[in-house]
């Protein structure tokens, strides 16, 4: 609320006047909407909990997956994503040869 002069100053009676609900109407509608609240905030927390154990399980299946990798005979100690990163370096420096240099003066 903007006080707009010294009669919009709320007195110590009128703001606990205001804080309490006046009527039934205003207490059931402040009541359904904290119930309301209260169902979103489990929710939310019950599918935290999910992610979690989603999460859990993901990092069980990469450390088995990393196991199995290094159990492979012919496994080499780089790993698949730095041989994506060599093989993508080799692609760019070779499409980079095709290419003339130009000068620019400013």
């Amino acid at each position: 609320m903007k006080v707009k002069g010294i009669r919009d100053i709320l007195s110590i009676n009128s703001f606990v006047r205001r804080a309490t609900p006046q009527t039934r109407a205003q207490v059931a509608a402040e009541l359904a909407r904290l119930e309301h609240e209260k169902q979103r905030l489990e929710r939310e927390l019950e599918l935290r909990r999910q992610t979690e154990a989603r999460l859990q399980l993901t990092q069980e299946r990469i450390k088995f997956l990393v196991g199995v990798l290094e159990d492979l005979p012919g496994s080499s100690d780089k790993t698949p994503a730095a041989e994506t990163q060599i093989a993508a370096t080799e692609s760019d420096e070779r499409k980079t040869e095709n290419w003339r240099g130009v000068t620019l003066e400013y």
